[in-house]
Parts: C-alpha cells; structure tokens; sequence
C-alpha cells in the first residue's frame, strides 16, 4: 500500500519549518489544541499532492503571513517506486513548482505525479480519501434514495452529486425537444420551418421562368467553355512560336559553340596556370627585394657594431646596490647625528637645572657614586614614611596632652568646690547616729509619702467600690434552680442555667478579690500612721534636712574625685606615649646615618628627609647616563659616516670622479653603469639582430629558388619557353573555357524548358535553315486570336445578362426573403439538434456507467462495508443493501430491514463511516491512505469504542491519519502512534 513515511513544511499558512518523521503504516493520531494546525496539515497533503488552490475558487491559499515562500516535501513509500520524495514550491505557476525525486536519484515533474497518481484529482481525494465530522453529518442529512445516489456517485467520480447531474442533462436536454411539446426551442423551430417552406413553395411557382433562365444560361456557359479551350490551345501555340523565336540567338551560339570546342578537344593548358603564374612572379619579385633589403639591413648592423663600445667601470651592480642601500642609512644616521647633538644640548641644560635644585654637592662623579637601588629607595622610603608617621603621632599626643591637661584642672576645682559644700565629719557623725536611732534605713520623707500614698489609695476603694457578692449569688442561685427545671421538665434550659451559674461564680470571685486588696490597704495604712506624726515633728526641727542634703553633697563630691582620678590617669598615659614617641624618633634617626654612611650620601644631613629629593637626584642620575649614551651613540655614528665616505671615494677615483659629496658619487656610478649595461645590452641585440637576419636571407634564398622551379614547371606544362607565349596560350584556352561553360548554360537554360538533346538540334535545325516559315506560321496565329477572343466576350455578355434576369428574380421582393428564412431556420434547426443529441448522449453514457458500476463494482463495496459495519456493531447488523430502487437499508439477523432514518443517529453515523471506507478501500489501485478528522465527537463512549474498533480494522489494510483535538480519545485507540503537536513529539 501506498503511505506517507515523513512530512516536512517549509512554511505552509501559520506552519513554518514543521516537521514529522517515521509515520506508522498503520493508524497515526495527530493531537493538538485548536489553532494548533491540524488543518493546515490535511490541506498541505492535498496541495503538495494536486496543487496550491487557485484564487478563483475562493478557498484558503494558506499563503504565509511573513511574506515567505510557501511550500514543503512529502516522503511517500510505494510499493512499486519505493521511496519516492514530492516536493512543491511557489513558483511561476499558481499551483506551485513539483519535483518528484525517486529512489535511485531520477527527478520528474508535474507530468510524472500526474502518472503516479493514476485517475485520482483532488475532487476524488477529498470525496473519498479525506472527510471529517462534516462529512458524516452531511449524509446524515440525505433521504434513503439520495444516500444510494451518493453511494454511487462518490464510488464511480468520488462526488457526492451524480443525480443533480443526471437532472442537469434531463432537464437541458427537455429544454431543447419534447415530443408533442411545443414550448421547446426544437418544437418551436420545427413549427417555424414549416411555415416557411410554405411560404417558399407558394412564391416559387410565381417565378416559373427562373429554370428557363438557368437552362439558358448553362447552353451559353457550355459554348463559352469550349471557345475559352481553342483560345487556350492557340495561345498556347503562339507562345512556343514567341518562345521559339526568342531562343533563336541562344540556338545559334549553342550550334557555334559545340563546332568550335569540337574543333579545339584537343588543346590543353595548366589548371589554373595564369593566376598560379602570376602568384609565383610576384613571390619571385617580392622575394627578390626582401632579399636585396636583408642585404642593406646586415651591412648597417656591421658598420653600428663598431660604433658602439662599452664604458668602463669598475665596481658591480650588486655592489652599487649595497652601497645605495647603505647610503640611505647613512643619510638616517647623519640626520640621527644631528638630532643627538640638539638632544645633548637639551640634557646640559635639563642636567645644569637638576643641579641647581638638588644642590652644588651634586656633581656628576657623587651623583655616580650615590646608590639608587630599589633596596635603597624602599628602605629610604621607610624612614621617611615612619618619621613623618611618627611626628604626626606626636602632634596628635600633644595635642591630646594639653586637652587632657585642661580637663584635669577643671576636674579638681570641681572637686574642691563640692569638698568645702560638706558638713565637718564630727557634726555629721551625731546626726547620723541620732537618725538612726530615730528611723529605719528608709528617710522619714519616704515614709511620710508612702503614708499618704496609701491613705489616698484607702479612701479610693472605699469610695467606689461596692461588694458583688449579693449579685452573684442571685445568679448561682438562680443557674441552680434553671438547672433543676431542665433536669426535670425542659432540656432548652440548660444553656441558660450554665450561664447562670457561670455569672455567679465568677461575680463571687471577683467580689472576694476585691475584698482582700482592701485588708492589705487598711494594714498598710496603720503600720505607717506612726511615722507621720514623727515626721511632722522633725521637719520642725531642720537637722534631718541638713543632714539628708549633706548626703546628696557627699555623693556629688565622690563623683567629681573619680573624674579627677580618670583625666590624671589619662594624663600619665598620654604623656607616657609621648616618651615612647620621642625614643622612636631618636632610633629612626640613628637609623638614617646608618643609610647615609652605606649608599653614600653626600650632602647635608638635612636635605636628607627633603620631600622629592631622592627623585631629583635619579633623574639627574638618568640624566647623565642619557648624556653619556647619546655621546657613545654619536661617536659611533661618526665613525660609521667616515667609513662610508672612504669605501665610495675609493669607487669614485677609479671612475675618475670628482667632488666629495658621497651622494653625488653614487648618482654618476649608477648613471654610468646603466650606460655599461645598455651599451653591452645593445651589442648583444645587434649581434642577435644580425644573425637573425643572416638566416632569414639564407631562408629566403632558398624560397626564391623554388619559386623559379615552378614557373619553369608552368611553362613546360604549357609547351612554352617564354611569358609571351604563355600568354598566348592561356588567352586561347581561356576562350575555350568560355566557350564550353557558355555552351554548359544555354545546355542547362534549353533543358530547363523541356527540350531533349534530340528536340534541339531539331528546333536549331528547323530556326536555323528555315526562319521565314517560323515567321510566316506566327503571324498566322496572330490574326486568328483576336477573333476568338471577340466571340468569347459576346458569350460572356450573354451569360452576365442571364445572370443578372436570374438575380433580379431572386431579389424579387417576398421570394428572396422566403428563400433566405428558410435556409437560415434550417441552420439554426441543424445545431439545436446537435446539442440535443449531445445532452442525450452523455445522459445515456451516464446512465450506462452507473448501470456498470452498479452491476460491477458496487456490490464489491457493499460487501466491504458490510463487513465492516458487521464488526464495528458486534454482529448486530449483518448486511449493508440496495433495494431495487436504489434505496440505502442494513438488514439484521432476522433479516429485517431497517433504514438509515430509522436507526439512532449514532449507529447511523458509524454506518456512513463504513460506507466511506469501503469506498476507499475499492476506489483506487494505488491504496491511498485515509485522512480523518475528529469524526468520533458527538459518539457516546460504547460508539466511540465502536468507531476506534473500526479504524483500526482499516489502519491494517491502509495507513490512517486521525486528528483530533480530544485528549480522551487518545485512550480509546490501543494500537496507534500519537503525534503531540504542542510538544512536537511523538509518544
């Protein structure tokens, strides 16, 4: 069977670089959301397969949006081809560009496909091969007759329309004739036809003469026929007389020419001899004077030999070329020389400025001495950095020293200010005992305070606080007589009994509560009553007053001597950290002469530490290490200058050069090397020229010599000895040639009319010896042409006067009408029945055919779909049936008939289904796949089963495509390849 193996969109409507590979040759389900692209893969099938839909038809082109090119390729498996690829692109056609790529390699076109696919277009396809819900539902919505019509329709064209077009051709062929009818266009032309012949047959018999005209007017055409043969036949005689006398001047030369090249046969010359002559004089006189210029040109080349002569120079060209290029680096180095000598002065003057800022001390040779290694300028760095780290230490300290300082002042005098506010230790010392004596450790103040705090608190709760202990127990009271009704009458009391109960409780606890914090105010109250009336008595006084203010002076004054104790210590310690600094100071200045001493140093100990200094000094340090590198640079610049000059000056005095520029010499030494050369090249091209020359004239010595030969040749051939006979010679065998081809062209000119060997030299003989008879048997002709001629004009009057009494007969008001009426009905009536005819022929071939099929091929089908329908039911129905009027019916075990509108619209359905497949399995030879869209929607899940049951059964005979866009359906396959198109996988 015929499959699809793999699909591949380029890009086809919202499809873009799509693919599926390695499809089952059984039942493969594409599954896929709306939107997804189930559609657009049916429609992309049938377009690869039949072409992209015009825009006529009004269909989708699923052209896409992005403007790209629109197309892709379907990877079939036949059993005959194998694989073979079908690829179809936009193109110049609307249907697309097709490339059909077989197994071994061989590409074909749209022809091929056409081939392949046999009697299946896309009308077929789409009838049989690929249908949808639509499809099922639309056959749902036919009558039992119109299903058997589509039954037959869609197996024999693969529509579903054979009976409308049935009807078209009846009814067209009813509009054209209709036996007894008389609206029909044939009826009414007949009727029309008849009238007119009527009408005819009434004016012909008013034009009887009519035939005595025509019987007159062919007598004087039959004389007129016989007279236009003589005139025929005499002008025809005059013209080979006429033709006889012009050829009379070519007969004569023909006769003169064959007597006199019968008389010359004999008389032979060279082929060609007086061109080949001539040719062969002029290469002669041509050779003769290049010869001669050959001659002249070599003893020019002698005399310009000795004329040139080579200068002498002594030095090569690699040479001069080794010293030109040296010559440009000399050049850099002068240039590079005085550069060095700006640069040098530039650094005696940077060098005198470094000085000047570092110090007189600086010379160069200390500046030498001086070590500026990177070990030196870390460790300088060092001392430097810590000095200064450590004098901005002491700044800090001292600075910290004299705050502290002030803070330490201000500490005492506080202190002994607080000192002279206290009482004498003695006076304290008895006031002290004598409170004692008198109070707890708590002040009599406090108590006094803590008397009325309470004594206010007393009051409060006195005042505001009322007892709750008749309230709640009036609610325990009345929760336990609640209780005891719900316990012996009504239970709906309960949940007001415990909430009774619960009041009274907690009223009961609350008033208890209340009731001790108030016996904890009353004793409170009376154990300070006491110390408020000792108080009062002491305030009076003024001692305790003293004393307690003494106190709150004395721990004033202890905090003012801890202030002091700190700011002294801190006083200590920051004058001690100043020590330490000091003698950090002193080391880190032992440490500097200690560096001075090992790298060096040679100024004053106080430039030491001068911020920068180390950095001017290595730079007047790189300064006159620059100075003596441009110095040594320079010296060896020079040297190299003056070697140079020497090398050049050498060369220069053995061509005798004068001057001192080393340029100049170089120039002159190139100029007259170049001389050398061109005189030594110019030698070397004479001598060439010469021998050159010297074997062209050898070359064309020899030459000449055979041209000599060959004219000598020419006149033996031609029996001569000198030009002059020659001559002669060629001008008589010239004659004779055109004599001969003159002869050969009035030979060819006679034969061309028709004359044998044998006719002419009769007709010469005849023109020649006798041309008075010629003449006198022309004139004769002559005179007896122009009567004929008279008498075939009369007849031909005759016959126009005929013919025009015949046209006026026939123009002749009604019967001229009449006659053209009558033809024109017979035309019209003539194509009228030939449509007919063609209505009733193919109506008649429709009819043959579908007898055909019925008779053939559609039991076949009903068959098939009975053996399906069969299974998918479980043998319920046993037979899918055409009555004898063409009548769709299933019949069951008891064979009872039941049709299609009797059966539920779910089996009804899965019947259709079988219908269509059986029509696919018996449409085409090619075994076409099957493409199915989501038919089992609107089954319930026994008759979904069912249709599953049933695909199935057609994925083992042909490959199925199902789409759906159901995810329960997906369950109710068991053998099937689910393609997910979301995820583009397959599961």
């Amino acid at each position: 069977m015929t499959r699809i193996k793999h699909l591949y969109i380029y890009q086809f409507g919202g499809l873009k670089q799509w693919e599926c590979r390695d499809l089952s040759s059984g039942l493969n389900v594409f599954y896929g959301e709306n939107e997804a692209g189930k559609t657009t893969i049916m429609q992309f099938i049938a377009a690869v397969l039949f072409g992209f839909p015009h825009k006529q038809n009004g269909s989708s082109r699923y052209e896409p949006k992005d403007g790209g090119r629109r197309g892709g390729k379907i990877v079939f498996h036949d059993p005959e081809y194998g694989e073979m690829a079908i690829q179809r692109v936009d193109g110049a056609k609307a249907a697309g560009e097709v490339i059909v790529t077989l197994e071994n390699g061989e590409t074909h076109g749209e022809e091929y496909l056409r081939e392949w696919l046999g009697n299946l277009d896309r009308t077929f396809f789409h009838g049989i091969f690929c249908f949808g819900l639509d499809g099922l539902q639309k056959l749902d919505r036919l009558s039992e007759s119109e299903l058997g019509d589509f039954l037959l329709g869609a197996g024999m064209t693969g529509g579903e329309n054979l009976a409308a077009l049935e009807s078209r051709l009846e009814k067209k062929a009813s509009q054209f004739f209709k036996p007894g009818g008389r609206k029909p266009i044939i009826n009414s032309k007949i009727a029309e036809l008849k009238e007119a012949e009527e009408n005819l047959v009434k004016w012909k018999k008013k034009n009887e003469s009519y035939s005595r005209l025509s019987s007159e007017k062919e007598q004087v055409s039959a004389e007129k026929d016989k007279l236009d043969q003589s005139i025929k036949e005499a002008e025809k005689e005059m013209m080979k007389l006429e033709k006889w006398k012009e050829l009379s001047p070519v007969l004569q030369k023909w006769s003169e020419n064959r007597r006199f090249i019968n008389e010359t046969a004999s008389l032979t010359f060279p082929e060609d001899g007086v061109r080949r002559y001539e040719s062969w004089r002029a290469q002669a006189v041509s050779l003769q004077g290049e010869l001669h210029y050959l001659e002249n040109k070599m003893d020019g080349i002698l005399k310009e030999m000795d004329q040139v002569k080579p200068l002498s120079v002594t030095i090569s060209r690699e040479e001069l070329a080794r010293l030109n290029e040296q010559y440009q680096r000399i050049t850099l180095w002068i240039e590079e020389a005085a550069a060095t000598k700006a640069s040098l002065h530039e650094s005696s003057r940077k060098i005198r400025e470094l000085e000047k800022e570092a110090g007189e001390e600086w010379t160069k040779d200390t500046v030498q001495s001086f070590s500026l290694s990177l070990a030196a300028k870390n460790s300088w760095h060092e001392l430097f950095q810590g000095l200064q780290q450590l004098q901005q230490r002491k700044d800090l300290l001292n600075e910290q020293l004299a705050r502290t300082q002030k803070r330490l002042e201000q500490a005492e005098a506080d202190e002994q200010s607080l000192r002279q506010m206290l009482l004498p230790a003695k006076e304290r010392a008895k006031r002290v005992e004598k409170r004692n004596s008198l109070f707890s450790d708590q002040p009599v103040s406090e108590l006094a305070d803590d008397y009325e705090y309470v004594k206010r608190k007393l009051d409060e709760k006195k005042r505001t606080g009322s007892s709750g202990f008749p309230w709640g127990a009036a609610a325990l009271a009345l929760g336990i007589v609640l209780f005891l009704i719900a316990a012996i009458s009504d239970n709906r009391l309960f949940y007001p009994a415990a909430v009774a109960l619960l009041a009274g409780v907690f009223l009961l606890l609350s008033s208890w509560r209340k009731n001790q914090a108030l016996q904890m105010l009353i004793k409170e109250e009376e154990r300070l009553r006491p110390y408020r009336k000792t108080a009062s008595a002491i305030k009076r006084e003024g001692w305790l007053e003293e004393l307690e203010r003494d106190d709150e002076h004395r721990q004033e004054w202890k905090i003012a001597l801890r202030a002091v104790q700190e700011e002294e210590k801190k006083y200590h310690e920051i004058a001690h950290e100043l020590d330490q600094a000091e003698v950090k100071e002193l080391k880190l200045y032992r440490e500097a002469d200690t560096w001075r001493e090992r790298h060096g140093w040679q100024a004053s100990e106080n430039m030491l530490f001068t911020a920068g200094i180390l950095d001017v000094i290595a730079k007047l340090k790189n300064q006159h290490e620059e100075e003596d590198r441009m110095n040594a640079k320079l010296a060896k610049n020079e040297q190299e200058i003056s070697r140079f000059e020497k090398h050049v000056a050498h060369y220069a005095a053995a061509s005798e050069l004068t001057g001192s520029d080393p340029g100049y010499w170089l120039k002159e030494l190139t100029i007259r090397l170049d001389q050398k050369e061109k005189s030594e090249e110019r030698l070397q091209e004479i001598k060439k020229q010469h021998a050159s020359l010297a074997d062209r004239a050898k070359e064309i010595s020899s030459m000449l010599a055979s041209v000599e030969e060959e004219i000598s040749s020419l006149l033996k051939a031609a029996d001569c000895t000198d030009e002059n006979a020659f001559y002669t010679a060629a001008k008589r065998y010239e004659e004779y040639v055109s004599r001969k081809q003159s002869l050969h062209e009035a030979e060819w000119h006679l034969s061309s009319l028709g004359y044998s060997d044998d006719r002419l030299e009769e007709i010469a003989k005849f023109i020649i010896e006798d041309p008075e008879k010629l003449e006198e048997k022309r004139m004769s002709m002559a005179s007896i042409l122009p009567e004929m001629k008279k008498n075939r004009d009369r007849l031909a009057e005759t016959s126009s006067q005929l013919d025009y009494e015949r046209k006026a007969l026939l123009e002749d008001g009604t019967y001229s009408a009449a006659v053209h009426t009558f033809e024109q009905l017979k035309s019209e009536l003539h194509m009228l029945a030939k449509q007919w005819a063609v209505s009733r022929l193919a109506n008649s071939a429709l009819q043959k055919t579908r007898e055909k099929y019925r008779t053939e091929k559609l039991p076949a089908v009903l068959t098939a779909a009975s053996s399906l329908f069969t299974a998918a039911v479980k043998g319920r129905y046993e037979k899918v049936m055409l009555d004898q009027h063409g009548v769709l019916y299933v019949q069951d075990q008891q064979n009872t008939r039941f049709y299609p509108s009797e059966l539920s619209k779910g089996t009804a359905e899965l019947l259709y289904l079988c219908i269509r497949a059986a029509l696919a399995l018996h449409a085409n030879s090619k075994e076409m796949l099957m493409i199915m869209d989501d038919i089992t929607v609107n089954f319930d899940k026994r008759r979904t089963g069912q249709a599953a049951h049933l695909i199935e059964n057609i994925a083992k005979q042909r490959q199925v495509l199902y789409f759906t866009c159901h995810e329960h359906v997906l369950s109710v396959f068991s053998n099937k390849n689910v393609y997910d198109m979301k995820a583009k996988t397959t599961v």
